[in-house]
């Protein structure tokens, strides 16, 4: 929790996030009543259901306890966990993606592989984070010129694996078509023997 806290600075002070690092001693060591968080009933063939309750029915009960002389007894934790509960929890990151994989295989990119693409967006991701978005200002060092000078390198030998992967794939799907046409030429001398059996008859 102190680590999540501390990835907020603009939320707690440091007087603040000693004074969670104490509640949360305190919580932690808390007995919690398991109705605060699952609620068991019976079924109809007298079997255990066990339904959760939602994150948010279990903090509210943790946001009104008091301490010995009435004021709210985790102030600062329940400032934190309002606002990590506020934060969106929905697929905005997913659907980015996807607006991001459209607007890079585009009509004269579309042959682009998945290495590819994958290398692009982990480029813009690293600009994003080295360099706020601006290339400019991404720190060079040894470990990126020595990365960028083996690239070429890489990049060939990734087309020669490419190439013997398909001429082993274009091999097997020979040996499969010849084998095929040799028992459909089995079946026809078969089929052949039995109309000339039965035309002696």
């Amino acid at each position: 929790m102190m680590i999540v806290a501390r990835e907020l600075p603009h939320l707690l002070s440091d007087d603040d996030l000693d004074q969670l690092n104490a509640e949360w001693r305190l919580y932690v060591n808390k007995t919690v009543p398991i109705e605060w968080y699952k609620h068991n009933s019976v079924g109809v063939n007298s079997q255990e259901i066990i339904k959760y309750h939602p994150v948010d029915y279990y903090w509210k009960y943790i946001f009104a306890m008091k301490n010995s002389s009435g004021g709210t007894k985790f102030l600062i934790l329940s400032k934190l966990v309002k606002s990590i509960l506020s934060l969106s929890h929905g697929n905005a990151d997913v659907e980015r993606g996807f607006s991001e994989n459209a607007s890079l295989v585009s009509d004269d990119r579309w042959s682009l592989t998945n290495t590819f693409i994958n290398g692009i967006l982990a480029t813009k991701d690293a600009v994003k984070f080295y360099g706020s978005g601006k290339v400019h200002q991404v720190p060079i060092c040894k470990g990126l010129l020595d990365s960028v000078k083996e690239a070429q390198s890489r990049y060939h030998a990734d087309q020669e694996k490419m190439q013997r992967l398909l001429k082993e794939k274009e091999e097997a799907e020979a040996a499969a078509k010849l084998l095929k046409d040799k028992e459909l030429l089995l079946i026809e001398k078969e089929q052949k023997l039995i109309d000339e059996r039965s035309l002696t008859k």
